[in-house]
């Protein structure tokens, strides 16, 4: 299936009750996320981006992680240390 690059305000998949609302081609190799008419996030091959919270219970890094900005966090904070080694 090969659909066109779409827009923001009308994404190439979309739903036919909720047509801004969708995914199309933000740029070269890059997928866009649209809601409402308004781009929330696009992943390439390198990155995922959005804009807005996210929410959920439980995140898990296997890597490094980059935050810029302020950072909340409510509740405990584990640290587990890396085991040592030979």
């Amino acid at each position: 299936m090969a659909v066109g690059n779409g827009t923001i305000s009308l994404p190439s998949i979309s739903f036919g009750s909720d047509q801004n609302t969708g995914l199309y081609r933000s740029a070269s190799d890059n997928l866009g996320f649209a809601i409402g008419g308004t781009a929330r996030a696009f992943m390439s091959n390198t990155q995922f981006n959005m804009a807005g919270k996210l929410v959920g219970t439980e995140l898990d890094i296997n890597g490094v992680a980059d935050i810029s900005g302020n950072t909340t966090i409510g509740g405990c904070l584990l640290y587990t240390s890396p085991s040592p080694r030979d």
